[in-house]
């Protein structure tokens, strides 16, 4: 099997498994970094899955993900890593206007059909006391990469951190 994808390839993730109620269509991408080749299935009728990163660089935001959510990017040279507080129940929405995604948190669907809520779990191997979350957006250019006018609509605040290059240094 020719591998569609190869490590270190910046891709496209698809994400729809959220209630429609949550975000627009229930779905929002963002980029990410394939870092291994595609595993075949464990048994039969199973996904083919690839290890992604996230966020491209990011060496803490791995995870297994179907082959099937994947799409080819065009080239992204900047991530940018910024932190969010706010009130309320976390404006998944803003992750799918921004092309972000979570750096030191999780985003889970708990619930029967019909009655799903969203949880964010923070992750505390990365430090941080849960009153401020980390995002990233990945971009071909430098300048704002969150929309904070928008977040502040949602009574969230984002506060730009840094801007890294990717499979630059520092």
């Amino acid at each position: 099997m020719k591998p569609i994808f190869k490590p270190y390839q910046i891709v496209v993730v698809n994400r729809n498994r959220l209630p429609s109620g949550i975000c627009q269509g229930g779905r929002y991408s963002h980029f990410g970094e394939v870092m291994s080749f595609p595993v075949p299935p464990a048994s039969p009728g199973a996904p083919v899955t690839v290890m992604v990163r996230r966020v491209p660089g990011h060496p803490g935001t791995l995870e297994e993900l179907p082959i099937e959510a994947l799409s080819r990017a065009n080239r992204i040279t900047r991530v940018h890593y910024a932190r969010v507080a706010g009130v309320g129940q976390f404006p998944v929405d803003m992750l799918r206007y921004d092309f972000a995604a979570p750096v030191n948190f999780s985003i889970d669907v708990v619930g029967d059909p019909g009655f799903e809520r969203v949880v964010t779990t923070i992750d505390p191997k990365h430090g941080l006391d849960g009153l401020w979350v980390a995002t990233a957006a990945a971009t071909r250019r430098g300048g704002d990469a969150f929309t904070a006018a928008r977040w502040q609509s949602f009574l969230w605040r984002v506060l730009e951190t840094k801007t890294l290059p990717i499979g630059g240094n520092p």
